[in-house]
Protein backbone atom coordinates (compact mmCIF):
# COMPACT_ATOMS: atom_id res chain seq x y z
CA UNK A 1 0.00 0.00 0.00
CA UNK A 2 1.41 3.60 -1.07
CA UNK A 3 0.65 6.34 1.61
CA UNK A 4 2.27 9.81 1.32
CA UNK A 5 4.51 9.11 4.84
CA UNK A 6 6.47 6.13 2.95
CA UNK A 7 8.04 9.39 0.07
CA UNK A 8 8.86 10.63 3.11
CA UNK A 9 10.73 8.28 4.70
CA UNK A 10 12.97 7.71 1.67
CA UNK A 11 13.54 11.47 1.28
CA UNK A 12 14.58 11.23 5.03
CA UNK A 13 17.36 8.69 4.01
CA UNK A 14 18.39 10.84 1.42
CA UNK A 15 22.27 10.60 1.55
CA UNK A 16 22.34 14.63 0.39
CA UNK A 17 21.20 16.30 3.39
CA UNK A 18 21.69 19.54 1.56
CA UNK A 19 18.82 18.98 -0.62
CA UNK A 20 16.55 16.69 1.81
CA UNK A 21 13.89 19.76 2.63
CA UNK A 22 13.79 20.09 -1.24
CA UNK A 23 13.34 16.62 -2.01
CA UNK A 24 11.14 16.13 0.66
CA UNK A 25 8.62 18.58 -0.28
CA UNK A 26 8.83 17.19 -3.85
CA UNK A 27 8.94 13.40 -2.78
CA UNK A 28 5.44 14.34 -0.49
CA UNK A 29 3.73 16.03 -3.07
CA UNK A 30 4.09 14.07 -6.06
CA UNK A 31 2.78 10.77 -3.56
CA UNK A 32 -0.02 12.93 -2.72
CA UNK A 33 -1.47 13.51 -6.17
CA UNK A 34 -0.49 9.93 -6.70
CA UNK A 35 -2.85 8.69 -3.50
CA UNK A 36 -4.94 11.22 -4.88
CA UNK A 37 -5.17 10.16 -8.70
CA UNK A 38 -4.88 6.56 -7.73
CA UNK A 39 -6.22 5.48 -4.88
CA UNK A 40 -4.09 4.22 -1.47
CA UNK A 41 -3.58 0.69 -3.87
CA UNK A 42 -2.36 0.20 -7.48
CA UNK A 43 -2.00 -3.13 -8.47
CA UNK A 44 1.01 -3.92 -10.97
CA UNK A 45 1.04 -6.77 -12.77
CA UNK A 46 3.10 -8.59 -15.63
CA UNK A 47 1.25 -10.03 -18.45
CA UNK A 48 2.83 -12.06 -21.87
CA UNK A 49 1.40 -13.09 -24.99
CA UNK A 50 1.90 -12.83 -29.06
CA UNK A 51 1.05 -11.38 -32.00
CA UNK A 52 0.78 -14.49 -34.21
CA UNK A 53 0.81 -14.23 -37.86
CA UNK A 54 -0.41 -16.80 -40.18
CA UNK A 55 0.94 -17.65 -43.87
CA UNK A 56 -1.46 -15.14 -45.00
CA UNK A 57 0.14 -12.23 -43.42
CA UNK A 58 -2.83 -11.36 -40.75
CA UNK A 59 -2.54 -11.09 -37.04
CA UNK A 60 -4.93 -13.48 -35.26
CA UNK A 61 -7.04 -11.48 -32.04
CA UNK A 62 -9.14 -12.92 -29.36
CA UNK A 63 -12.51 -11.24 -28.22
CA UNK A 64 -12.41 -10.34 -24.32
CA UNK A 65 -15.38 -9.00 -22.26
CA UNK A 66 -17.62 -10.50 -23.55
CA UNK A 67 -16.99 -9.76 -27.46
CA UNK A 68 -16.71 -6.38 -26.21
CA UNK A 69 -13.53 -5.66 -27.39
CA UNK A 70 -10.31 -7.07 -29.75
CA UNK A 71 -6.85 -7.74 -28.36
CA UNK A 72 -3.63 -9.93 -28.87
CA UNK A 73 -4.02 -12.99 -26.58
CA UNK A 74 -1.83 -12.32 -23.50
CA UNK A 75 -2.05 -13.29 -19.72
CA UNK A 76 -1.00 -13.04 -16.54
CA UNK A 77 2.26 -15.19 -15.91
CA UNK A 78 1.43 -17.83 -13.31
CA UNK A 79 4.00 -18.74 -10.57
CA UNK A 80 7.13 -20.66 -12.04
CA UNK A 81 6.37 -19.74 -15.13
CA UNK A 82 8.85 -17.35 -17.45
CA UNK A 83 7.64 -14.55 -20.40
CA UNK A 84 7.94 -17.15 -22.99
CA UNK A 85 6.37 -20.10 -21.64
CA UNK A 86 2.98 -17.90 -20.51
CA UNK A 87 3.36 -16.14 -24.10
CA UNK A 88 2.81 -19.60 -25.35
CA UNK A 89 0.26 -21.00 -23.27
CA UNK A 90 -1.93 -17.54 -23.76
CA UNK A 91 -1.74 -18.04 -27.20
CA UNK A 92 -2.73 -21.67 -26.94
CA UNK A 93 -5.73 -20.79 -24.07
CA UNK A 94 -7.11 -17.75 -26.20
CA UNK A 95 -6.53 -18.98 -29.92
CA UNK A 96 -6.57 -22.83 -29.62
CA UNK A 97 -3.52 -22.50 -31.93
CA UNK A 98 -1.15 -25.09 -31.36
CA UNK A 99 1.10 -24.96 -33.77
CA UNK A 100 2.55 -21.56 -32.52
CA UNK A 101 6.50 -20.99 -33.34
CA UNK A 102 7.99 -18.64 -31.31
CA UNK A 103 9.77 -16.01 -33.45
CA UNK A 104 11.30 -13.16 -31.36
CA UNK A 105 10.62 -10.60 -28.75
CA UNK A 106 8.74 -7.72 -29.79
CA UNK A 107 8.88 -5.81 -26.99
CA UNK A 108 7.14 -4.27 -23.50
CA UNK A 109 4.74 -1.17 -22.82
CA UNK A 110 2.66 -0.36 -19.41
CA UNK A 111 -1.01 0.41 -19.90
CA UNK A 112 -4.43 0.43 -17.07
CA UNK A 113 -6.40 -2.57 -17.55
CA UNK A 114 -9.73 -1.70 -19.84
CA UNK A 115 -12.59 -1.13 -17.75
CA UNK A 116 -15.83 -3.13 -17.86
CA UNK A 117 -17.08 -0.68 -21.31
CA UNK A 118 -13.46 -2.02 -23.13
CA UNK A 119 -12.42 1.69 -23.66
CA UNK A 120 -12.28 3.49 -20.85
CA UNK A 121 -9.10 2.73 -18.09
CA UNK A 122 -9.19 0.52 -14.41
CA UNK A 123 -6.59 2.82 -12.88
CA UNK A 124 -6.52 -0.08 -10.01
CA UNK A 125 -4.05 -2.61 -12.33
CA UNK A 126 -1.34 -1.53 -14.65
CA UNK A 127 -0.05 -3.85 -16.68
CA UNK A 128 3.23 -4.44 -17.69
CA UNK A 129 2.98 -6.20 -21.53
CA UNK A 130 5.56 -8.02 -22.84
CA UNK A 131 4.66 -9.30 -26.43
CA UNK A 132 6.42 -12.16 -28.98
CA UNK A 133 6.06 -12.81 -32.45
CA UNK A 134 4.80 -16.11 -33.13
CA UNK A 135 4.45 -17.50 -36.67
CA UNK A 136 1.49 -20.59 -37.38
CA UNK A 137 -0.53 -22.43 -40.86
CA UNK A 138 -3.35 -23.19 -38.65
CA UNK A 139 -6.32 -22.11 -40.36
CA UNK A 140 -9.24 -21.99 -38.08
CA UNK A 141 -8.84 -20.99 -34.38
CA UNK A 142 -11.19 -22.63 -31.49
CA UNK A 143 -10.17 -20.87 -28.05
CA UNK A 144 -9.97 -22.63 -25.15
CA UNK A 145 -10.57 -20.18 -22.81
CA UNK A 146 -13.96 -19.56 -21.35
CA UNK A 147 -13.62 -15.59 -20.82
CA UNK A 148 -12.10 -15.03 -24.25
CA UNK A 149 -14.53 -17.26 -26.43
CA UNK A 150 -13.68 -16.14 -29.79
CA UNK A 151 -10.91 -15.76 -32.02
CA UNK A 152 -9.97 -14.73 -35.67
CA UNK A 153 -7.37 -13.54 -38.49
CA UNK A 154 -7.45 -9.98 -39.59
CA UNK A 155 -5.66 -8.42 -42.04
CA UNK A 156 -2.89 -6.15 -41.01
CA UNK A 157 -3.83 -3.02 -42.12
CA UNK A 158 -7.56 -3.82 -40.31
CA UNK A 159 -5.32 -4.18 -36.38
CA UNK A 160 -5.02 -0.38 -35.59
CA UNK A 161 -8.97 0.00 -36.66
CA UNK A 162 -9.97 -3.17 -34.40
CA UNK A 163 -8.16 -2.35 -31.13
CA UNK A 164 -9.27 -0.23 -28.66
CA UNK A 165 -6.57 0.54 -25.92
CA UNK A 166 -4.36 3.95 -27.41
CA UNK A 167 -1.36 1.66 -25.99
CA UNK A 168 -2.31 -1.11 -28.16
CA UNK A 169 -2.35 0.90 -30.46
CA UNK A 170 0.78 2.42 -30.54
CA UNK A 171 2.55 -0.79 -29.82
CA UNK A 172 1.14 -2.50 -32.74
CA UNK A 173 2.25 0.89 -34.98
CA UNK A 174 5.58 0.62 -33.58
CA UNK A 175 6.26 -3.12 -34.62
CA UNK A 176 4.25 -3.66 -37.46
CA UNK A 177 6.80 -3.20 -39.96
CA UNK A 178 8.79 -5.69 -38.78
CA UNK A 179 6.57 -8.37 -38.53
Amino acid sequence: MLKAGLALNVAIEAPNGRHLTRSLIILYQISRVFVKIYGEKLKSTASAGGIIINDKNEVALTCHEGGRHWNFPKGRVEPGENLEETAQREVYEETGIKDAKLVKFLGKYQRFRLGADGISENKSELKIIYLYLFKSNQTKMKPIDPDNPCAEWFAKDKILDILKHPKDKKFFRSIVDNI
